[in-house]
């Protein structure tokens, strides 16, 4: 439903689905959704202005996704390319590549950390 929202252009209720998804997927150990969830989390956050925070997140999902060889299928790798140019073109070759090598080192763990962190308050369950 978090994706229907925002390709509605509602970014609020997005971001609160994916929350509670997060919450869900994690619970039950789900990791293809999770990781999912955690791309949709970075579209949002690039939609909001933070979009180094947006290509750490993206960073640590593909490498997570490599790990765990989970891959994005049909037009979710599509989008996923798609969202992580206007990542790129939004900051710029430099700082991308220094967020994007940044968010690579980080564990599953971590991302959920950093996402749980930059969350409105309330949003997400550790």
């Amino acid at each position: 439903l978090a994706r229907a929202d925002l390709a509605a252009g509602d970014v609020a209720v997005a971001a609160k689905r994916v929350a509670e998804a997060l919450r869900a997927f994690r619970k039950f150990e789900m990791n293809a959704e999770l990781l999912g969830c955690l791309d949709d989390h970075a579209r949002i956050l690039h939609l909001r202005g933070h979009s180094a925070e947006a290509a750490r997140l993206y960073a640590a999902v593909e490498a997570a996704r490599e790990r765990l060889v989970l891959r994005r299928r049909g037009r979710h790798e599509q989008r996923w390319r798609s969202d992580v140019a206007a990542v790129r073109a939004a900051l710029g070759d430099p700082a991308f590549e220094a967020a994007w090598a940044e968010g690579e080192g980080w564990s599953l763990e971590q991302a959920l950390q950093h996402e749980v962190a930059l969350a409105p308050a309330g949003a997400v369950a550790a």
